[in-house]
């Protein structure tokens, strides 16, 4: 073999490692992006989801009392009536956690991720259990409030959980700043709630839709943005 064929057998070979290569970024960019696209439609869904519950408990608490009334009723009530209200209202708990976590191991099943390794990178509040954990000392707190028959308290500090987690970035996708100011914000209005001895639901409940509904408009924005950015990067 001459040294010209030489030449152009390596010339050919590094031509095929080319190829292969680029063909290596071009799939792990198609799969990045598509696991993306999974993930943004994920939290889409999980964020219309809290805000119809929002939307639905506020339509329903504000012309019908059915929510609020027995809660601020349940200092005067015995014991098995409280155990019985946090009984309902903890019952709720398991579905709406199961609902989140269906939603997101669909999106896990149909990316070519593991759920460890796709919660792990999209969805770390999450892992080990750990929304369930959180939820479950939160309503603790919740529930002795209830025992200390305190229950005008729970309103406030349903307005304080939601600027727990905005400020903790947990749950709801919104810019860094804007989360953290709304944040805070629902942590003054709780301070607020506290002071002035407001003890309906109807606050946090309106709160809950604001975020959410917020968290969702950023989230359609953001997906509107993404094929356009896609096909300007395309174009030479």
């Amino acid at each position: 073999m001459t040294t010209e064929d030489l030449l152009q057998q390596a010339v050919n070979d590094l031509a095929m490692v080319r190829r292969a290569i680029d063909r290596a970024h071009s799939e792990r960019g198609q799969t990045l992006e598509r696991s993306s696209r999974l993930t943004s439609n994920a939290n889409f869904m999980l964020q219309l989801t809290s805000l119809l519950l929002a939307l639905g408990l506020l339509a329903f608490d504000a012309s019908t009392h059915l929510l609020t009334g027995p809660l601020l009723e349940s200092a005067r009530w015995s014991r098995e009536g409280q155990l019985y209200l946090l009984v309902q209202t903890g019952a709720s708990l398991p579905l709406l956690v199961g609902s989140a976590y269906l939603i997101v191991w669909m999106a896990a099943r149909r990316s070519d991720e593991g759920w460890d390794a796709y919660v792990a990178r999209h969805f770390k509040y999450l892992r080990n259990l750990s929304l369930i954990g959180d939820l479950f000392v939160k309503f603790v707190v919740l529930a002795l409030l209830v025992e200390a028959r305190h229950p005008e308290w729970i309103a406030a500090l349903l307005t304080l959980y939601l600027g727990d987690y905005l400020v903790q970035g947990r749950f709801f996708v919104l810019p860094l700043r804007l989360g953290l100011a709304m944040g805070l914000g629902a942590m003054g209005l709780a301070i607020l709630q506290l002071w002035l001895g407001s003890a309906s639901l109807v606050w946090p409940l309106l709160i809950a839709f604001v975020i959410s509904s917020s968290s969702a408009a950023y989230l359609a924005l953001r997906n509107r943005r993404r094929p356009a950015t896609a096909a300007g990067e395309a174009t030479p």
